[in-house]
């Protein structure tokens, strides 16, 4: 029996193709695969970072950090003696107490439903931040450690342009 020509499958590439493109996608392809010694994930350079909060010195942003918001500075009153208490939003001082009471009950870090609430709260404080951005003094900070001496020394309620401060 004798096969036809059109039911013969080809073996190989044809000697009419252009072989030399084909040839330069796999020379470009060899040239990426990673050498052995290359393989390991390389740390960043630290010199890319700084660049990056030179940047951010210049105008005091907020920014999310874990499980707090932040508000980038130089010093807080939260954990310096030095540093006269800054004016608070009286919202934003209310939460703190919140959440500086979720840390003070006992066992609060072993119970699911403790640190649900405190993350509540912190997103929360997060969220006011944003909002009295312009209310917040530049150095101020939230941590979670120092919630309770953030709240230390407060006692006197005012109003300023419709909002209610903590001094």
């Amino acid at each position: 029996m004798k096969r036809s020509r059109k039911n013969k499958s080809k073996k190989g590439i044809s000697a009419s193709a252009e072989t030399s493109s084909q040839d330069a996608l796999l020379d470009k392809f060899a040239k990426l695969r990673l050498e052995p010694s290359q393989g390991r994930i390389s740390k960043k350079s630290k010199s890319k970072k700084k660049k990056a909060n030179n940047k951010k010195r210049n105008s005091p942003n907020i920014s999310s950090k874990g499980k707090f918001s932040k508000r980038s500075g130089s010093r807080s009153h939260a954990h310096d003696t030095e540093v006269v208490h800054p004016v608070l939003p009286y919202c934003i001082y209310k939460c703190i107490e919140v959440a500086a009471e979720i840390m003070n009950r006992p066992g609060w870090c072993n119970e699911a439903k403790n640190l649900s609430d405190l993350e509540e709260i912190e997103h929360v404080i997060h969220a006011y931040s944003r909002i009295f951005e312009s209310h917040l003094p530049t150095t101020w900070e939230y941590k979670r450690k120092y919630a309770s001496s953030l709240i230390a020394g407060y006692d006197r309620i005012f109003e300023e342009d419709g909002i209610l401060h903590i001094i």
